[in-house]
């Protein structure tokens, strides 16, 4: 939706400011964006749509796409997908910040840190179909790890900042 997305908002993680990016299904308080009904691929039982309200709303922001990655002649091609396809021990959200550090002469470097890795622990498409069909009650359950990067002038950061611009960036 046009004019919907909010200004860019910066953290600060040690002295250093950061952009994070994240996707969440709700939006907390009031947005700009109207609420809208949670699309039936990630709500099938209604549990996201159950916790709605005028605390949390689901808007144009929140809609996430699929897409699962394929090989097809030698290139790499993204085909929207459904999240059913998901399986137990598979990466479901990654959380990121970038970092803008000044170096020494004026210069800047540029690093990623990594902030958290989601994955399904169990529970899940054809999980859940063959634990119902069992008659077991199965919930699923998201396991999260983070990771901190810490931020300084020590000799660790000192070989971060050298790694980081050694390193060839690739898609």
């Amino acid at each position: 939706m046009e004019g919907a997305y909010g200004p860019i908002t910066f953290e600060t993680i040690g002295v250093f400011k950061a952009l994070k990016f994240g996707s969440r299904y709700f939006t907390r308080g009031q947005s700009k964006s109207p609420s809208m009904a949670v699309p039936a691929s990630i709500n099938s039982n209604n549990i996201i749509s159950s916790h709605l309200g005028p605390r949390l709303q689901f808007t144009q922001d929140n809609v996430v796409e699929y897409l699962k990655r394929e090989k097809v002649d030698g290139a790499t091609v993204y085909e929207p997908c459904k999240p059913s396809i998901f399986r137990r021990g598979q990466v479901v959200e990654a959380q990121v910040s970038f970092v803008g550090i000044s170096m020494k002469d004026g210069r800047r470097t540029f690093v990623a840190k990594l902030n958290k890795l989601v994955w399904l622990h169990s529970g899940c498409a054809i999980d859940l179909i063959d634990a119902d069909e069992a008659g077991v009650a199965q919930t699923p359950v998201i396991v999260e790890q983070k990771r901190f990067l810490p931020y300084g002038d020590g000799p660790a950061m000192k070989k971060l900042r050298e790694s980081v611009e050694a390193a060839d960036m690739h898609d």
